[in-house]
């Protein structure tokens, strides 16, 4: 069987955790918790195969200039290079070592899920490392998704949660919809395989979403869904609320439950205009204040 290259992505407190903790109960299955492949990737030229570039551009300037060698060295640097490490060769072993690491059994899936993979261009990760990506991505309703937020957002102003991704409701509302509009491009990239998976849909029917799982990665269904569960939730704010802010959410929110399990809904939604130095800034004032109610604080009082 072909080793599988699996993401899970999904806007922040749509379910991704959940489908970490299902995924990772299949034998076959390791997938790491937000380790982010994407930028793991991304570094690894500059701290792995720096020498690897270094010595072929040793190998282009021996063409151009001849160096003035000692009668010791009776090398080139083609022979060099026979002993670095390549990284057409060595990029994937590197990344499935690394998710695989996670379990002691023989693994066929393996990867990472990190909310935020919607953000990235996936078809060139899958470039990079020459083999196609299966990506898995939630989406859950909006107002339940909003309203979890909210609740993190202020217990963490009351000193009760560690939450600072995301510090308004604003923000919030533009967080579910980017990663919404973000599905269109994930079912369009080069070498990715998507499964865009409702969360509500699969809590309610999670034998059923197992299954379109099994399917989806061409495994035997052993996975373990005792820990899955439908209990009804309180909400931090109102579906008012995130009208009133958002209007373009309300038709969305109402359908939400006559959705199926499998989304083939692809029609953009409006972002909220927002002043990016705004939210920059109330970034930064939060992780100061988070700080200084540690005692940790790095900056001095002027």
């Amino acid at each position: 069987m072909n080793k599988k290259l699996l993401l899970v992505s999904g806007c922040p407190r749509s379910g991704t955790t959940l489908m970490n903790i299902v995924l990772n109960t299949h034998p076959e299955v390791a997938i790491t918790n937000e380790i982010n492949l994407y930028s793991i990737i991304n570094n690894m030229d500059n701290i792995f195969f720096r020498r690897e570039k270094k010595i072929k551009k040793m190998i282009f300037l021996e063409k151009e200039i001849q160096r003035e060698k000692t009668i010791r060295e009776t090398w080139d640097a083609n022979e060099l290079l026979e002993w670095i490490p390549k990284k057409n060769q060595c990029k994937k072993n590197i990344i499935y070592n690394l998710c695989s690491s996670i379990k002691n059994s023989k693994i066929n899936i393996y990867g990472d899920k990190t909310p935020t993979y919607y953000r990235n261009d996936l078809s060139l990760l899958a470039n990079d490392l020459n083999q196609e990506l299966f990506v898995i991505h939630i989406s859950r309703d909006p107002f339940e998704v909003i309203s979890s937020i909210e609740r993190r957002i202020k217990n963490s102003r009351e000193n009760k949660d560690y939450w600072k991704s995301i510090l308004d409701l604003k923000s919030a509302i533009n967080e579910w919809i980017f990663a919404w509009n973000s599905r269109k491009n994930l079912s369009k990239f080069n070498r990715v395989n998507l499964l865009d998976l409702n969360y509500n849909a699969f809590i309610k029917n999670p034998k059923y979403g197992v299954e379109i799982i099994s399917n989806f990665l061409n495994i035997r269904n052993e996975f373990d869904i005792s820990m899955v569960n439908n209990y009804e939730l309180s909400h931090s704010i109102t579906k008012n609320n995130i009208i009133e802010v958002a209007p373009q959410l309300k038709e969305i929110m109402n359908i939400w439950d006559k959705f199926e399990i499998i989304l083939n809904r692809y029609d953009e939604i409006e972002l909220l205009k927002d002043n990016i130095y705004t939210t920059f800034k109330k970034k930064l004032i939060s992780k100061l204040k988070y700080f200084k109610n540690l005692g940790t604080s790095n900056y001095k009082n002027d």
